[in-house]
C-alpha cells in the first residue's frame, strides 16, 4: 500500500478491510520500524506483491516515495489501483494521472476496496483466488510481523510482564489470538486446503498456542528460554508455510 505518512490512519483502515476479505496487505509506516532498513525491505514487498493500492488523498503528491512506489510497480507491469478520497480530477499525482481511480469515503472503504482487489485478482491469475489460501496467509503474515517486531525488543522488554512496563503478556496474547482465528478456519475449511498445507497449518497452530500458554514462574532463566524457543519454533514453523503460499497468486501489497 502506498500512501502519505499524514494518512496512515485512513491507511490503516483500507489495510483493515483488506485483512478482512482475506488478504495480507503491506503497510510500511506499521510493518517496519525506523531502525529496519526499511528501503529494503519496502523494496523486497515491491518485487514480490501481487499488486499496489493507492490511498489518495490531497496529501499523496506531496510523498516522493508513495509516487516512486507507484511507477516502480507499473515498470513491473503489475495493477495499481487507487482509492481516491477527495476530488480526483485536482488530487490524482505523477503516474497515477493515467489511472483511473475509484472514488472512496471513509464510509464506502469496504465497497471502494472490494471493488480495488479485483484487477489484482484478475492479473494474478486466470482463476479466482482461493479465499481460504488467503486467509490462511493474512493470519500467518500478522503472526509473523507480531514475532519478529516482538524480537527488536530489548530482552528485558520482552522478558516483562505488562504490568512491569514489557511487551510480554500483549503479545502471547495478540498470538492466542491468530491461534484461534487459524483453529477456525482450519475446522470450516481444512478440506479444502492441499494436504501438505493443512497438515502443515495444523502443526502451526499447535506451535502457536504452546507459546501463547506459556508462562514464566520464577525469576530465573529456564522459564525465558523455553518460551523464547517456542515462539522461535511456531516463527519458523509459519514463516515457512508463508513462503510456499506466496509463491500463489493470493497476497495484495
Amino acid at each position: 500500500m502506498s500512501y502519505n505518512h499524514q494518512d496512515r490512519v485512513l491507511a490503516g483502515q483500507v489495510r483493515n478491510q483488506l485483512e478482512t476479505l482475506g488478504y495480507a496487505a503491506f503497510l510500511a509506516h506499521d510493518d517496519i520500524e525506523v531502525s529496519v532498513q526499511w528501503r529494503e525491505e519496502i523494496l523486497r514487498h515491491l518485487e514480490s506483491c501481487s499488486g499496489l493500492i493507492a490511498v489518495v488523498t490531497e496529501n499523496f503528491g506531496r510523498s516522493a516515495w508513495a509516487n516512486q512506489e507507484v511507477g516502480f510497480i507499473l515498470g513491473k507491469g503489475k495493477p495499481v489501483a487507487s482509492l481516491i478520497f477527495g476530488e480526483a480530477s485536482q488530487i490524482l499525482p505523477g503516474f497515477l494521472a493515467s489511472l483511473q481511480g475509484i472514488p472512496a469515503s471513509e464510509g464506502t472503504i469496504g465497497m471502494a476496496v472490494t471493488q480495488a482487489v479485483k484487477p489484482i485478482e484478475e492479473a494474478g491469475s486466470a482463476s479466482k483466488a482461493d479465499p481460504v489460501v488467503l486467509r490462511l496467509s493474512a493470519i500467518l503474515n500478522r503472526f509473523v510481523r507480531r514475532w519478529e517486531s516482538f524480537q527488536r525488543l530489548s530482552e528485558n522488554e520482552r522478558y516483562l510482564s505488562s504490568r512491569d512496563g514489557g511487551a510480554r503478556d500483549e503479545t502471547l496474547r495478540n498470538v492466542d489470538g491468530y491461534a484461534e482465528e487459524l483453529f477456525q478456519l482450519l475446522s470450516t475449511s481444512e478440506s479444502s486446503l492441499e494436504p501438505g498445507v493443512a497438515y502443515q497449518a495444523n502443526v502451526v497452530f499447535d506451535m502457536m498456542k504452546k507459546f501463547s500458554r506459556s508462562q514464566i514462574m520464577t525469576a530465573g532463566r529456564s522459564d525465558y528460554d523455553e518460551m523464547e524457543q517456542k515462539g522461535r519454533n511456531a516463527y519458523d514453523a509459519a514463516s515457512a508455510l508463508l513462503t510456499y503460499l506466496k509463491t500463489k497468486p493470493s497476497t495484495v501489497h
